[in-house]
C-alpha cells in the first residue's frame, strides 16, 4: 500500500505525517516520490490555493501514472466559504474538464472543512470556561467551538476569510493556556494525545464530519498495510 499526498499549505506537511504515525504505523514517509516501495507515502505541499488545483494536481496525476506503484492519490485542502460537495466538485470537474486520468491509482478528497485549523479547535481540551482574554471572550460569544461544531462556525466579521477567522480563534484559545503554536511550528497539535482528543470527538458526536472522513480512510489504509 504506498499513498501520494498533495496537500493544500506547508503545515499539512508538518501535521500529517506525525498523525499517520498513530493513525497507520506501518506507513513509513519517503523524501523522493521515486524512493517508494511498499507501505510507503509522500508529501507535496502546493503551498496554497488556487496552486494546488491549478498547477500542482496535474503534477500529481503524471507523478502517480509514471510511479505506479501508488495505490492512492489523496487531495487534501480547504472548503474556505464553500460547501464541502461544491469544493469536491470543483477538483472533480477541474480533472474531466482538463481530461486528467489515473491510470491505476484511487483519487480520494479531502475536504478540510473549513480549514485544518478547524479541525484543530475540535479538542475540548484546550477550551478555557472562563476566558480573560478579550478576543477570546468576542469570539466565544460568536460561537463556542467546545458545545458546536467548529466546521459550522462562520466568519465572526473580523476577518477576510473563514479560515483567518479559524486560525485566530485558536490562537486565541492556545494563548490563553500558554501554549506556544504557529502554522510553521504547529507542535502541540502533532501530539498523539491532541489526535486522540479529536478522534473521541469524532466519535462521540457528530462534530468535524470531515476530519471523520479523513480518520475512516485512514482506518481503511491501516487495514491493508
Amino acid at each position: 500500500m504506498n499513498i501520494y499526498f498533495l496537500v493544500e499549505g506547508n503545515t499539512e506537511t508538518k501535521v500529517y505525517p506525525k498523525w499517520l504515525f498513530y493513525l497507520v504505523l506501518e506507513l513509513k514517509e519517503v523524501k523522493k516520490l521515486e524512493s517508494v516501495k511498499n507501505n510507503n507515502y509522500y508529501i507535496l505541499s502546493a503551498g496554497g490555493y488556487p496552486s494546488i488545483k491549478r498547477n500542482y494536481l496535474p503534477i500529481a496525476i503524471g507523478d502517480v501514472n509514471t510511479y505506479q506503484q501508488y495505490n492512492h492519490l489523496v487531495v487534501c485542502l480547504d472548503a474556505e466559504g464553500m460547501d464541502v460537495v461544491d469544493k469536491y466538485m470543483e477538483i472533480t470537474d477541474f480533472i474531466s474538464n482538463e481530461c486528467l486520468s489515473l491510470k491505476t491509482a484511487t483519487l480520494e478528497i479531502v475536504i478540510q472543512n473549513r480549514c485544518i485549523e478547524t479541525w484543530f479547535l475540535g479538542n475540548r481540551e484546550i477550551y478555557s470556561e472562563n476566558p480573560k482574554s478579550e478576543y477570546l471572550i468576542r469570539y466565544t460569544s460568536h460561537f463556542n467551538v467546545s458545545t458546536n461544531d467548529p466546521e459550522l462556525m462562520l466568519n465572526n466579521g473580523d476577518f477576510r476569510t473563514h479560515a483567518k477567522f479559524h486560525s485566530a480563534y485558536l490562537n486565541a484559545l492556545f494563548r490563553e493556556k500558554k501554549i506556544q503554536y504557529s502554522k510553521s511550528n504547529p507542535r502541540y497539535v502533532t501530539e498523539e494525545s491532541y489526535i486522540q482528543q479529536l478522534i473521541n470527538r469524532t466519535s462521540n458526536s457528530n462534530h468535524l464530519a470531515t476530519l471523520k472522513c479523513f480518520l475512516d480512510f485512514c482506518t481503511t489504509i491501516k487495514s491493508k498495510t
